[in-house]
């Protein structure tokens, strides 16, 4: 019993950062900051177009606001995606928008539980 009861667990717990996972990745495609800033840990490390650091979750919620509104995407294409040992998920995605193609990078981790974006790095593409 005890057994089925951890099982019952764990699969729950997967299942739940693999809906989170989906969640983050739904709002990079819309570039939807509202539903991205819950994941932004307490402090990350971040570079949008050579500019950033290692910075709060409220200024990282500003940078990426201020990106989306200056590049509203057109399409969004995941080029790359791993997780390793359902703890981390790491991403590369193709942003394009009327303005240009951008490389978008984040990477996601848990802690006590919950899904975390520790870094985002947006290059555009040349």
């Amino acid at each position: 019993m005890r057994g089925l009861f951890f099982i019952l667990f764990l699969s729950t717990t997967v299942l739940g950062q693999s809906q989170d996972t989906e969640s983050i990745s739904r709002a990079f495609k819309s570039a939807d900051i509202n539903n991205i800033s819950p994941y932004l840990a307490q402090t990350m490390d971040m570079d949008i177009c050579g500019k950033g650091g290692v910075i709060s979750n409220h200024q990282a919620h500003m940078l990426l606001h201020h990106f989306f509104k200056s590049n509203p995407v057109n399409s969004y294409h995941i080029l790359h995606s791993s997780a390793f040992d359902n703890k981390k998920q790491h991403v590369i995605a193709e942003y394009s928008t009327s303005k240009g193609n951008f490389t978008l990078i984040y990477k996601v981790e848990e802690r006590e539980g919950k899904l975390t974006i520790r870094q985002v790095r947006i290059d555009k593409t040349t």
